[in-house]
């Protein structure tokens, strides 16, 4: 009887952890599932606000393709915020080096933060540093590419980039 008991029990155990790894297996099969959707969704959303800006620039009359390839040289962070503050000088200063074939962005990004009251103030920073009072709140940055001299602009490269920033400092731009 008492033999008995035990190999009940020990059943029951037994029972019990492969009861438990099936749990274990599911609940890993479920956040894999999970993570995938939710990076299936994020790529989709990504894909869907391109196309909805693509969409936007025809309407607007803007280029996409000379947009699209401005931005294998340049992009622009917190676009939400130019038109404040200083942000319209990093756009001018950023024409007069392309023009001048001077690529000060290279080295160091255009910026602007906010400190203690003051909205985008000026603040240009080396790439991987930023101010030590405050944060960045609107940037022009080089792409890897082009800061790795794994791409130089032509004469066409740097008309398109003109031309994105033109569109820009006009508001047609605004993402």
């Amino acid at each position: 009887m008492i033999k008995e008991g035990i190999q009940e029990m020990a059943d029951t155990i037994v029972g019990l952890v492969e009861i438990r790894k099936e749990l274990e297996k599911i609940h890993t099969a479920q956040k894999e599932l999970r993570e995938n959707y939710e990076n299936e969704l994020r790529i989709l959303q990504a894909q869907k606000k391109e196309l909805e800006t693509k969409l936007q620039y025809e309407i607007d009359g803007i280029n996409s393709n000379r947009i699209d390839n401005a931005k294998r040289f340049i992009y622009i962070v917190g676009l939400k915020n130019y038109g404040r503050g200083e942000t319209r000088l990093c756009i001018d200063e950023l024409i007069s080096d392309i023009v001048n074939d001077n690529y000060k962005i290279l080295k160091e990004y255009y910026g602007c933060k906010n400190y203690d009251g003051f909205i985008c103030q000026r603040s240009d920073h080396r790439y991987g540093y930023g101010p030590t009072h405050g944060y960045i709140v609107f940037s022009i940055e080089a792409t890897q590419d082009f800061r790795r001299g794994e791409i130089t602009p032509n004469e066409k490269d740097k008309n398109d980039m003109l031309y994105m920033l033109e569109n820009v400092k006009n508001y047609k731009i605004k993402e």
